[in-house]
């Protein structure tokens, strides 16, 4: 393969990435917005598509990857930034990069959100439980070791 050929797969294989990348993004989106419906069917169905959209993109990350490899580049941003130094004559396919870089990092941020949403879920489960169970925590406190011990005192909240 010659140059030409090699920045053509390469344009082919950026475009596809972000073409995933663009669709997991609106799938952390739709997740997101199914976590504040509170359905958990809904819920299952957006991780389950966010996933397989996930496993798609790294499967082209990993064929970038082979064919930087193959050229004797890295994958990483240096070695993709020599990559496209060899084989971008025009420039386009170093915006495809940076495209790629700023929706992996849209994808990240949107993840964090989610993550950081299902987390105060999860905290608030965690505490009606422990209401209903009588146990009643004033705070999560950290101890010295930097792990969180729970203050619980112990009230039932009935008697039979």
């Amino acid at each position: 393969m010659n140059r030409l050929e090699y920045r053509q797969r390469l344009a082919a294989l950026l475009e596809q990435e972000l073409g995933d990348a663009r669709r997991l993004l609106a799938e952390l989106e739709r997740q997101q917005h199914s976590l504040a419906s509170a359905q958990p069917e809904l819920i299952e169905a957006c991780a389950q598509a966010s996933y397989q959209q996930l496993q798609a993109l790294e499967a082209l990350g990993k064929k970038r990857s082979a064919l930087a490899a193959r050229l004797g580049y890295s994958s990483d941003n240096d070695g993709m930034l020599k990559l496209l130094r060899w084989c971008d004559y025009d420039g386009t396919l170093g915006l495809q990069w940076r495209k790629l870089l700023e929706m992996a990092r849209r994808c990240h941020d949107c993840n964090q959100v989610n993550g950081a949403v299902v987390d105060i879920n999860r905290r608030r489960v965690r505490q009606a439980l422990g209401i209903l169970r009588g146990q009643f925590s004033e705070a999560e406190l950290y101890g010295r070791s930097g792990q969180t011990a729970a203050d619980t005192l112990s009230r039932p909240l009935a008697k039979a």
